[in-house]
């Protein structure tokens, strides 16, 4: 039987077995099985069971009944020391605030047990939330807080130290930083503890000045120190960034919150009771202007955005034209030996040639890209933007070239960067795209740079192709050649602009056949472009090229007539042959030659007798005096003119018929007008 009005005990074997009663209920614990139950006064009530972690003391109070372990004992204070950690504790009972504790400092020895009492005073509250924060039970902190708390008048100010202290171990004891930022902010935190336990008052004078010396401790130590306590292998430098990624929070968000304020207003913060740093900030600074503190704010974040490497913000923060301390800013980022931040601060406070230098010495992808971003948005000299186009275009040929085309700040004539592409080492084609562009995008029509744009084609398809091979030999790159040339003849055809016999001398001796005849031709020297084609022997092709020319050219006459000349050269050269008794191979060469002509002139006779695009008059000039008109296996000149007369008989018949039929339709329509005009109503009494 257990008592129920008064805290009783009782024991078994050593403390083992522990029971304690108040009001009309008892608890029971065994330390065997580790099982705490809770019971009614009639044992028919609901029954609780937990399972705790060597937990061996029973305090009793008002509200509750709670079970603590002696390593742990954050909530009482005792009178008097208890050396042995390891002795079992067992609550006897309670009186206001204070707890009348039985323990055994040999609980595994039967022979040298004994009981010692001691009593246990209820600890502050204030004590009681920091040794709970300390362990992490912010919600029985929490608790505690508002029980203790309840009912005060400056409840808002209590609460505000509360979350600052609590942000303060969140941040620096237990390393929490996320939780810590949300802590901080709420409890409304001076920002400058938090920039001098980072140490940044050592880098900006307007912060040192507020305080009154240096705290011992910085946001490095606590890290360090935790580390080492937990014995983790967490890397500190990691730590500290991560520490200062949630620095930047709270300052960032202190900033915007002040930044809508106005700035001649006076504010005073709420300092930190558990921080260090809080007591050493001169009494002349507690107070602030808000115009004072933001330039520091700006200042500190620049430090921590450069630290961090979080150099996208630390871009926009320089696009924002906020004040802060700029030659300390300078003077950080240069002793930082990080050039990346650097060029960054030179951009955005407008030292556009430093920032420029600074890329182009880090010269990396990101560095590639803002120079471009630089040059397209600032007015730079001409050598100036030469000097740093010079070192990117190897790497974004196409980008710079763009730049050079739209680049209207100051006089670029295509002269002066024709000579500036030319002088870059580059294996790209500069000047030929460049040309490309310009006389695309501005319509130019000065010969001078058609013919260069030209030059540049021919240039290209050489160093595809040596000109030293053969036509019929392969490059190395067939593709890419065989799309240069269709870039030039295409180029060739539709522009009107370079001087064809110029451009004709540059490749007059070379492979290019086709784009020789298309510069013969565009030179109107249709003769020559023919000769190249039978040169080559190219009979069929050349054929085909009159007939895909102009029919008011009369090509194929002019086909015909090249013919007609170089069958009587070869006849002629055949009677040399013959007279001078020179060998049989060079008389079988021209007697080749010399059938191939005469073929070729009476295939041309045969296939265009009827076609207007063959001029009858000239062919028949043509044909020297000695010519047989019956001469010809399948057909003769008499066949072709036979055939040529019947042809233009047929188109006068036609015509003159075509007239016959044009008059009687013409009186046709003369009677029916006539027959129109003599006719008469009859209007009878059907139609009244």
């Amino acid at each position: 039987n257990c008592p129920t009005k008064e805290p009783s005990v009782g024991v078994v074997n050593d403390f083992k077995f522990v029971l304690i009663g108040k009001g009309n209920k008892i608890c029971s614990y065994n330390d065997n099985t580790g099982k705490i139950s809770w019971f009614c006064d009639d044992m028919a009530g609901q029954k609780f069971i937990i399972q705790p972690h060597n937990l061996n003391l029973f305090l009793c109070s008002d509200r509750e009944i709670r079970v603590y372990n002696p390593e742990n004992n954050l909530t009482v204070q005792e009178f008097g020391e208890i050396n042995d950690p390891n002795a079992q504790y067992t609550a006897l009972g309670y009186k206001k605030h204070e707890v009348i504790v039985a323990y055994n400092p040999n609980p595994g020895n039967r022979k040298q047990s004994k009981t010692i009492i001691k009593i246990f005073k209820e600890a502050a509250i204030e004590e009681q939330i920091m040794r709970f924060l300390k362990q992490g039970e912010d919600t029985e902190a929490e608790r505690i807080f508002y029980i203790g708390y309840k009912g005060k008048p400056n409840l808002d100010q209590l609460k505000n130290e509360f979350e600052l202290n609590r942000g303060w171990i969140q941040f620096f004891h237990r390393l929490e930083f996320e939780s810590a930022t949300y802590s901080l902010i709420n409890g409304k935190i001076d920002p400058r503890e938090l920039m001098i336990v980072f140490g940044y008052d050592q880098h900006c004078r307007a912060l040192a000045d507020i305080i009154s010396k240096q705290p011992k401790d910085s946001a490095e130590n606590y890290i360090e120190d935790y580390i080492k306590k937990i014995n983790s292998s967490l890397d500190t430098k990691y730590t500290l960034n991560k520490a200062k990624e949630s620095l930047l929070n709270v300052l960032n968000n202190v900033y915007w919150a002040l930044g809508k304020e106005t700035v001649d207003r006076r504010i005073m913060f709420s300092g930190c009771p558990y921080s260090e740093v809080s007591n050493l900030i001169k009494p002349e600074y507690k107070e602030v202007r808000i115009s004072d503190i933001l330039p520091i704010l700006k200042t500190v974040i620049i430090f921590v955005l450069s630290d961090i490497g979080f150099n996208m913000e630390l871009e926009k923060a320089f696009t924002k034209r906020d004040a802060f301390f700029e030659d300390e800013v300078k003077l950080y980022l240069t002793r930082m030996k990080q050039k990346e931040p650097l060029a960054i601060y030179f951009e955005g406070t407008g030292d556009i040639t430093n920032a420029l230098k600074t890329w182009q010495e880090i010269g990396d992808d990101r560095a590639i890209i803002k120079t471009i971003s630089i040059i397209k948005n600032t007015n730079l000299s001409r050598d100036n933007l030469f000097r740093y186009c010079r070192w990117i275009i190897r790497e974004k040929p196409d980008q710079v070239i763009q730049i050079m085309l739209q680049y209207e700040k100051t006089s670029l004539s295509p002269e002066l960067v024709i000579d500036f592409l030319r002088d870059c080492d580059s294996e790209e084609s500069l000047v030929l795209k460049y040309l490309r562009s310009f006389i695309s995008e501005r319509k130019d029509t000065s010969q001078s740079l058609h013919n260069t744009l030209a030059f540049e084609y021919i240039r290209q398809i050489y160093e595809l192709k040596n000109p030293s091979r053969g036509y019929e030999e392969k490059c190395s790159d067939e593709e890419s050649l065989a799309l240069s040339r269709e870039n030039f003849r295409t180029f060739l055809n539709e522009s009107e602009h370079y001087n064809a016999q110029i451009v004709l001398n540059k490749i007059k001796t070379s492979w290019m056949m086709e784009e020789i005849i298309l510069l013969l031709v565009k030179a109107g020297k249709h003769s020559e472009a023919l000769e190249t084609y039978l040169d080559k022997d190219m009979d069929k092709e050349a054929e085909e090229f009159c007939e895909a020319m102009d029919e008011k050219l009369n090509l194929i006459t002019t086909l015909f007539e090249i013919y007609i000349k170089r069958f009587i050269y070869w006849d002629e050269k055949l009677g040399i042959i013959k007279t001078q008794e020179l060998s049989s191979i060079e008389y079988g060469k021209a007697n080749a030659h010399k059938q191939r002509y005469e073929a070729s002139v009476m295939s041309i006779l045969q296939k265009y007798a009827c076609n207007s695009s063959l001029d009858a008059i000239r062919v028949i000039q043509a044909f020297p005096d000695n010519w047989d008109l019956t001469r010809g296996n399948n057909y003769d000149v008499m066949k072709y003119l036979k055939t040529v007369l019947d042809y233009k008989l047929t188109m006068q018949e036609n015509n003159e018929i075509g007239e016959g039929l044009s008059k009687v339709e013409y009186i046709n329509l003369d009677y029916k007008v006539a027959q129109k005009k003599r006719a008469y109503v009859k209007i009878t009494s059907d139609y009244i």
